[in-house]
């Protein structure tokens, strides 16, 4: 979903295989991830963001935010998982005014399901350790 946002168009099965860990037999291991988005021709970084305010600075900037949330059923309201789960990644891609955070979940269904507004809340009790990969475009010379 962040290429996509770049105009990197990719099936969702290949960026999967390229983040793979066979090591934890997983598809959402972080490095892989960022390294995925730099074989494709991204600046990406696992870092740690602190609170909203921080990700209201990089998506001003223009710069989607992936985090890894975890929670248990009923926790996150309007979420596709509804019985929670252990770990899972979306697309941070706007903050509302009202307390709301617009995100991209892969957990839908369809894509409309998957483009949903979660509680700022519920959503920051669910991504417990402020961890986020960002994607950037990469800067000339590099």
């Amino acid at each position: 979903m962040a290429l996509s946002y770049f105009g990197v168009d990719r099936p969702t099965e290949e960026i999967a295989l390229r983040c793979y860990d066979g090591a934890h037999d997983v598809f959402g291991n972080w490095p892989y991830a960022a390294a995925a988005a730099a074989e494709l021709g991204f600046d990406a970084r696992v870092t740690r963001l602190r609170d909203w305010q921080a990700v209201r600075r990089l998506l001003e900037r223009g710069l989607p935010v992936i985090i890894s949330v975890s929670f248990k059923g009923g926790e996150l309201d309007g979420s596709p998982m509804q019985n929670g789960t252990a770990g899972h990644l979306i697309l941070v891609r706007g903050l509302t005014g009202d307390g709301r955070v617009l995100v991209n979940d892969p957990a839908g269904h369809r894509e409309a399901d998957g483009r949903t507004a979660y509680r700022a809340d519920q959503l920051l009790a669910a991504w417990r350790n402020g961890a986020a990969i960002v994607i950037s475009p990469r800067q000339q010379g590099r």
